[in-house]
């Protein structure tokens, strides 16, 4: 199915309801295609890259904190396998940062990591892993380490689907 025409015609989508705009994403009830978005502010942005640099040529993890689909803190972590080819948080840190975001009001919208020879889409292992198809799967390839890519999806079993981006 292709992208939705009436979300192409408008650029504020609202719930019935609440006539408010929506925060994230759009359901037509005319095409029923879910479209979601990452939003990123660019300082976070850069944090992300610059995690991922620092650890290169092994691959860099961490988490992403917010509401909804909009990025409101960058949580790097220890790749605890220390790999250029895999990625394993230390489940210390991520319990600490658990108790940071609840404290703070927010949620894991996302998890971050880093391809460091492969381009940003999700390997087989990833898609393994994937813990949930509510989170985004943020990946940074640094295949061209002075020109960073990334991208997100979104995985649901064997389905990886791609969401955009938005570097605000």
């Amino acid at each position: 199915m292709g992208p939705c025409l009436i979300a192409a015609d408008s650029n504020e989508h609202t719930a019935d309801s609440t006539k408010q705009p929506l925060p994230f994403c759009v359901l037509c009830a005319v095409c029923c295609v879910l479209i979601t978005m990452v939003r990123i502010p660019r300082g976070m942005y850069e944090a992300i890259i610059q995690h991922c640099r620092s650890r290169y040529p092994k691959e860099a993890c961490g988490i992403l904190a917010g509401d909804e689909r909009h990025v409101v803190q960058v949580y790097p972590m220890r790749n605890v396998e220390d790999s250029p080819v895999g990625y394993s948080m230390d489940p210390k840190e991520q319990l600490l940062v658990e108790k940071q975001m609840r404290s703070k009001g927010q949620r894991m919208i996302g998890i971050f990591h880093s391809h460091t020879a492969t381009e940003a889409y999700p390997s087989p292992v990833d898609v393994r892993l994937a813990i949930s198809p509510e989170i985004s799967y943020v990946l940074v390839s640094l295949k061209q380490p002075t020109i960073p890519a990334i991208k997100s999806y979104r995985i649901d079993g064997a389905a990886i689907t791609e969401e955009p981006v938005t570097v605000e």
